[in-house]
């Protein structure tokens, strides 16, 4: 009975964490309603194409999705570069309660390199993220 609730409890705790960490990379003001800039993405330039959010499909599609799922209360495209490789760091989360922020990490070509949120012996998108740097946040719903 107490080993359970131990275990409930590292569970709340890690993906309290999780979400933290997951927020505070959109620098948001407010969870509900992310109030946050998004520079413009017109010249920016990733995985070899200009406006990568409007001309690689997958992404854009991947937006659109994004945009059009009404159950969503937050959702964001950044930007990153690790060894001067792009990826697409794609979030979603719904505010309620049992909800957990998930994200996934993308390459150019759409194929997912990691995900995130849940349990994971290994936080990998925690180590990719300390080690690549921000370029752009292309989109915040």
């Amino acid at each position: 009975m107490i080993l359970n609730f131990k275990i409930k409890l590292m569970r709340l705790f890690l993906f309290n964490s999780i979400f933290l960490i997951l927020f505070f990379t959109f620098n948001c003001d407010k969870v509900s309603k992310c109030q946050c800039e998004v520079e413009s993405t017109d010249t920016i330039s990733a995985c070899g194409v200009v406006y990568p959010v409007k001309n690689i499909i997958w992404l854009k599609n991947m937006k659109t999705s994004l945009e059009n799922d009404n159950s969503l209360d937050s959702a964001g495209i950044i930007l990153y570069s690790k060894e001067n490789i792009d990826y697409f760091f794609i979030i979603h989360y719904r505010i309620r309660p049992f909800d957990r922020p998930f994200a996934t990490l993308f390459n150019c070509d759409g194929t997912p390199k990691y995900s995130c949120g849940g349990i994971q012996p290994i936080d990998s998108c925690k180590i990719f993220l300390k080690n690549a740097q921000k370029k752009a946040t292309l989109w915040i719903k």
